[in-house]
């Protein structure tokens, strides 16, 4: 089964690079600023070469409301997932301890249930889960995910405070490791310039 996933991750990854311009250390000032901290889990993280503006996320929110939410305010952490994915799952409780790391007002984390996901399993996936720092934003048509041509469940895209695509990454990882945290706080840093 190990075997398996990490034939499946090396084929979302050798896709994404054949559709998506990336650069492991392209020489921008993320790339430049943030190479150290690139160890272990964040191994799977990759910088998007073009730079292009990321357009305000459209999606539901758990009353079935449609919800805007503007990408040029703060650093967004947006998290791509589903009710079935086992390693969506496996990584939603680190993520939440993540959110509650940072302050909200300068790094924001969206997490987004693509595909279908009915709004009980997600409601009983939280409640078991005891993830209480995280939205329960859906996108019931997938219409969002295909929009940042996300490929594979999980991807996580990290935005900056100026609205652009820092990089993504693809699959899970553990958000709670020290690394992480030093990756976020010289991003911080690095927009804070």
């Amino acid at each position: 089964m190990r075997h398996y996933s990490n034939t499946l991750l090396f084929l979302l990854i050798l896709t994404y690079k054949l559709f998506i311009p990336f650069n492991a250390f392209g020489g921008s000032i993320y790339e430049n600023g943030l190479k150290n901290y690139i160890k272990d889990d964040l191994k799977k993280f990759l910088f998007i070469k073009e730079k292009n503006k990321v357009k305000s996320l459209k999606i539901t929110d758990s009353q079935n409301n449609i919800v805007e939410i503007n990408t040029e305010r703060k650093i967004l952490i947006i998290n791509f997932w589903a009710t079935w994915c086992a390693p969506c799952k496996k990584e939603m409780p680190s993520l939440n301890h993540l959110a509650k790391k940072f302050k909200k007002e300068k790094l924001e984390i969206i997490t987004i249930a693509s595909g279908r996901n009915s709004i009980s399993h997600i409601e009983d996936f939280f409640l078991k889960n005891e993830i209480d720092e995280l939205p329960k934003f859906r996108d019931p048509s997938g219409k969002t995910a295909i929009s940042y041509k996300v490929i594979g469940l999980p991807t996580t895209i990290i935005v900056s405070s100026k609205g652009k695509e820092v990089g993504r990454i693809l699959g899970d990882i553990d958000w709670q490791k020290e690394e992480i945290y030093e990756f976020f706080n010289a991003l911080l840093k690095i927009e804070n310039k």
